[in-house]
């Protein structure tokens, strides 16, 4: 009868005072909840703002120096340059279809020890 009560009205669980307690917080304490979060993100945005445009070239850079080097930016259309894209693009594929193989296999895992353990 009580699970019927709390599925008919879903604020019936909290009590007056649990409620009464959790008012608005203005943008002032949400920045002091969340000032850890907000230097990572921003961290993030310049580091992809600044390394972002020339990652591409600089891992074709890095595949170059197996076919005779090179710098792929300053030119891109070079056959060490065309083989190192393609160098690039074999092992990022390889690793990208390990990452997914490893991460069903481990969503598996860890679903079957939920069920076990309870959640």
């Amino acid at each position: 009868i009580a699970s019927d009560a709390v599925a008919a009205h879903p604020t019936a669980m909290y009590s007056p005072s649990k409620v009464a307690a959790e008012q608005p917080c203005g943008s002032a304490e949400i920045v002091r909840r969340l000032w850890r979060l907000l230097v990572y993100m921003a961290l993030a945005v310049i580091e992809f703002a600044a390394i972002g445009p020339s990652s591409q070239f600089i891992i074709l850079t890095f595949f170059a120096a197996a076919h005779g080097g090179g710098d792929c930016e300053l030119t891109p259309s070079s056959a060490p340059c065309r083989a190192a894209s393609s160098d690039a693009a074999l092992y990022i594929g390889v690793s990208s279809g390990i990452c997914s193989s490893i991460g069903a296999v481990t969503a598996l895992w860890l679903g079957s020890v939920t069920d076990r353990l309870g959640r």
